[in-house]
């Protein structure tokens, strides 16, 4: 959206120079990179860039051989670089990924059970709003952007128009795609792993996630290369017990994996338990269409119909939800989506059984109200249209706001059993 002084291109070392400033706000630090791992070169959205980066600087190229390949970089640090929605006060904005960092980094920093499974914000250097000084007018300012259109412009815009601030955030871990999963256990063992740590951030840090989804889950090899789970991207992360943070309101979300009460607006409260839900979606979309290019099956069937699946992220969000109701009400309604699974998969029993046993634990493990996914509804006659209307007498999600912290628990537990059968299969 604008210059950035901060980031530039070094051709003697062949690399990238991104400025930070120290975390005691007293030099600049420098860090430098050859690998953009993420690169959104779109013309709407955050134009979100990710870099592995060192604070090495690296020796520059033999001039005298130009064809010997440079140095290779020993990366460790993790830079993500985004223009995000925001509020114009930092302080009033509960979307600050920085400022959740730091509290989970933190918080988390003696829990051993979690080590290595979110990103942990670099000590060195300050992560949060990118500010610069104008080399013009010499001022300091904040990189959004009404400051890149200037207040007369800005001024002009529709009250509505979303504020994007230039956000930089530096990180220790660095993990790879799911794509890099070698078999369904192995996924399974990543899924466990993310949702642990998901629950270890929700009680400790009381910061809900709010958008679980394939592109935040990454895989870490440890020392025995054995798979394991990171949790990243707290962009839309929210602070639980703040009622009054404007930003609780919000949809986010990918559309197949986002919850009902989200694809519904709802007025509830956001809680651990749409995120499971999202993590049930995922599951299904893996078991249908796979992590990868060597494991995905075709959208569609042998008969060329689409996939039931393919109703989570077609049509209008109050189809997609309706869809997912449906979906989720019963067990014989679940057996369309379990019944379309990747047969060809190896070890594909192992997460069909998990599945059914997530969306049992969720749905049908609780009696009365609280069973199904469907809203209650009774026929009424309205006296005003002398009509018969379909009124809703209760919500099977708004009735289990109430027990969120029990069924998460219970879904852990659920998920972590699998998890060690999923290590049983691999030997291990």
């Amino acid at each position: 959206l604008g210059y950035d002084p901060t980031t530039s291109y070094d051709y003697k070392l062949q690399c990238l120079v991104i400025q930070a400033v120290s975390s005691d706000n007293k030099e600049a630090k420098a860090f430098y990179s050859r690998e953009v791992v993420i690169c959104a070169e779109r013309l709407f959205g955050r134009h979100t860039r990710c870099f592995k980066a060192t604070a090495d600087r690296p020796s520059p190229p033999d001039e005298n051989d130009p064809r010997k390949p440079h140095e290779q970089m020993s990366c460790n640090i993790f830079i993500k670089d985004s223009w995000t929605e925001a509020l114009e006060n930092a302080d009033e904005d509960g979307r600050e990924e920085a400022k959740h960092l730091e509290k989970i980094t933190d918080r988390l920093k003696d829990v051993t059970s979690v080590k290595g499974m979110y990103p942990e914000l670099y000590e060195d250097c300050t992560s949060g709003r990118v500010r610069f000084t104008d080399p013009v007018s010499g001022r300091s300012h904040e990189d959004n952007s009404k400051t890149v259109l200037g207040d007369d412009v800005w001024g002009q815009l529709d009250k509505d128009t979303v504020l994007r601030a230039h956000k930089r955030i530096y990180t220790r871990g660095i993990g790879k795609p799911i794509k890099h999963i070698k078999s369904v256990p192995e996924f399974i063992i990543v899924a466990a792993d993310i949702m642990r740590c998901h629950w270890e951030i929700v009680k400790r840090c009381d910061i809900l996630h709010r958008d679980i989804s394939v592109n935040n889950m990454l895989v870490r090899r440890n020392s025995n290369s054995e798979a394991r789970g990171m949790l990243i991207d707290f962009d839309h992360s929210i602070s639980i017990n703040d009622k009054n943070d404007p930003t609780h309101a919000e949809r986010t979300g990918t559309l197949q994996f986002m919850s009902i009460s989200n694809l519904d607006k709802s007025e509830l409260k956001p809680t651990a338990l749409d995120d499971w839900e999202s993590m049930l979606y995922i599951l299904c979309w893996i078991g249908t269409f796979g992590w990868s290019s060597s494991t995905r099956a075709n959208k569609t069937g042998d008969s060329g119909e689409p996939k039931q699946l393919d109703r989570w992220h077609m049509g209008t969000l109050k189809e997609i939800a309706k869809a997912k109701r449906a979906d989720l009400d019963t067990y014989n309604a679940f057996q369309a989506i379990t019944g379309e699974f990747n047969l060809g998969l190896k070890d594909i029993d192992l997460l069909f059984n998990l599945v059914e046993e997530l969306r049992d634990m969720l749905i049908d493990k609780n009696s009365g109200k609280l069973a199904g996914a469907l809203k209650k509804t009774s026929k009424q006659f309205n006296a005003t249209t002398e009509a018969y209307e379909n009124v809703v007498l209760s919500d099977p999600f708004e009735e289990r706001v109430a027990k969120w912290e029990e069924l998460s628990e219970s879904l852990l537990t659920v998920l972590e059993d699998f998890a060690q059968k999923a290590r049983e299969r691999l030997g291990k």
